[in-house]
């Protein structure tokens, strides 16, 4: 589906000073748009009317010189803006992507949110025995990633958050299908019940283990990956602070992930009779093997994604 944006150039007698409220609602008015708010940061002068219809000034020595990325990144768009010369105005409607979202307010608060949410899941995930209750509670953890790189409003923690939806469903679909797995050939549920299971079933513990690598965030799985540009993201708005939270929450994910794993693989079971136990069917194992694979693939190949949401070339 093509989208089309107007884009209209207005010549504006204006001599560089900053203008007053008043004067901009008289421009909306003329423009036939409602004003919503407006700010000037760092010498540059932006106005937002309604429906996301943007007004973009440079104030450089307070002189009326525009200057406009020839591209604008947006969610899952990309729209191309042509060169402007000095006293004019570009009018762009209905945008809605990161130079959007770097002026909204109460980003910093939700970057809080974001990152309380990630530390308190992975806390209570540790103390969970019930497997499947464990990776819930890791979900709502990792979600918390995608809220975060959003709400850092950078080229890299937007780019972060884009990849760890992708990085996140590979990694967590895997560690799901091996629970439903350990499920449908023991009827083991519990992490406590998983004593010596990795000798009897090795592929899907091997996967589990592959799939919780992932999540954690080691090279070369595509976990790495976007908790790599969430990083960056972070470091672009000058917060180390949150780079500690990604480095404490990645260690919680070692901490309530690969006990699952040591347990399965190191640990002897507590029952002495030889069940003959195997693998699933392999309607379970094919699924959760090929998604694990797929974990690596994602290391490899996260250039393609970020080009299809217009964050790279």
């Amino acid at each position: 589906m093509d989208y089309t944006y107007d884009v209209k150039e207005v010549n504006l007698d204006w001599e560089g000073n900053e203008p007053s409220l008043q004067e901009i609602k008289t421009w909306a008015e003329e423009w036939d748009v409602r004003y919503d708010s407006h700010r000037i940061r760092n010498n540059s002068l932006r106005v937002y009317f309604k429906s996301y219809n943007v007004l973009d000034l440079n104030l450089e020595n307070g002189k009326g010189k525009l200057e406009l990325k020839n591209k604008v990144p947006l969610l899952g768009h990309t729209m191309y803006l042509h060169k402007s010369t000095n006293k004019n105005w570009i009018w762009y409607s209905d945008i809605f992507g990161i130079q959007v979202l770097q002026e909204l307010d109460g980003e910093d608060w939700m970057i809080g949110i974001a990152c309380a949410t990630i530390l308190i899941s992975s806390l209570i995930a540790l103390s969970q025995d019930n497997l499947k209750r464990r990776l819930a509670f890791s979900t709502i953890g990792q979600l918390g990633y995608v809220v975060l790189g959003a709400t850092l409003a950078t080229e890299q923690g937007v780019g972060g958050s884009v990849l760890h939806i992708a990085m996140h469903a590979c990694g967590k679909i895997t560690l799901f299908f091996c629970a439903g797995a350990i499920f449908v050939a023991s009827g083991k549920k519990y992490v406590s019940e998983l004593r010596g299971l990795g000798r009897k079933m090795p592929i899907t513990m091997g996967a589990f283990m592959i799939g919780s690598l992932s999540v954690i965030g080691l090279p070369p799985l595509g976990g790495f990956i976007s908790k790599w540009y969430l990083a960056l993201g972070a470091l672009d708005r000058d917060m180390t602070w949150v780079v500690v939270v990604l480095l404490v929450s990645s260690l919680l994910n070692v901490f309530y992930l690969l006990p699952v794993a040591v347990t399965a693989f190191f640990r002897d079971s507590e029952d002495d009779e030889n069940t003959g136990m195997k693998e699933a069917p392999m309607a379970c194992v094919v699924p959760l093997a090929i998604t694990a694979i797929g974990c690596f693939v994602l290391f490899f190949f996260a250039e393609p994604i970020l080009q299809l949401v217009g964050l790279s070339k």
